[in-house]
């Protein structure tokens, strides 16, 4: 079995931890490569793993190469937020703070996505910008904790916005004020459906996954409405 992100393809070590058949003595730690090591600290920080731990962790160069306190943190949280423990269906698993092959191959799926995610994302963004939109990013591309959405922050023509994206639906833009009640409440709605747009009687509105916010132009207002099971966005 072979990694399918061009970030993990070619690294022997990374390869023989993925198809390691779970033993428990291959796997990422302190005595790693370094350039190994580089790979996923990259990774993680990319899908913002380390800003994701408690207390978060903002370091100017998460990854150094180095298997220190910072990356064993941010491992564990990644692998108990996923239920990694080894060994796997025991019930005296434990949770350990290193890579194996359970854990790297979640991580060449999440990472090969949130790329996939960040090419749409500049793709959306350079349509927008030709279609006359004035856009500033404020902020790299970022995951939104335990869902498959992805986001940018931006600013359109002066006003707060970000670009979501969702494999399954694309990559749609919401602006202030629903992108507040949305960003609030995005594990109840799921990712958008298409990008605000003009809604009845003068309104803006935005078509999520499970339900719709709406906002009046004059006031600020926001409404929401036609909310299904909040099962149904995961």
């Amino acid at each position: 079995m072979d990694f399918a992100s061009p970030r993990f393809v070619g690294d022997q070590h990374l390869l023989d931890i993925l198809n390691d058949p779970d033993t428990g003595t291959v796997k990422l730690g302190p005595s790693s490569p370094s350039d190994s090591i580089q790979k996923v600290q990259k990774a993680l920080d990319d899908l913002f793993w380390p800003k994701q731990t408690e207390p978060p962790i903002v370091v100017a160069n998460f990854a150094d190469g180095i298997w220190g306190q910072n990356t064993e943190t941010t491992i564990l949280a990644y692998k108990f937020t996923f239920r990694l423990r080894f060994p796997p269906g025991s019930s005296t698993s434990i949770l350990d703070g290193f890579a194996g092959p359970r854990t790297m191959a979640l991580l060449d799926m999440h990472i090969v996505a949130f790329d996939a995610a960040v090419s749409a994302i500049d793709a959306r963004i350079a349509e927008l910008l030709g279609s006359g939109m004035v856009i500033t990013e404020l902020s790299r591309t970022g995951l939104l904790t335990r869902t498959r959405i992805t986001l940018r922050r931006v600013t359109v023509d002066g006003v707060n916005a970000a670009l979501f994206h969702h494999p399954n639906f694309g990559a749609f833009l919401v602006r202030t004020p629903i992108l507040e009640t949305y960003t609030d409440r995005f594990h109840v709605f799921g990712a958008p459906l298409d990008d605000e747009h003009d809604g009845p009687d003068g309104t803006r509105e935005v078509n999520f996954q499970s339900g719709q916010i709406q906002a009046e132009p004059s006031t600020g207002a926001v409404f929401t409405g036609g909310q299904s099971d909040p099962d149904l966005v995961f």
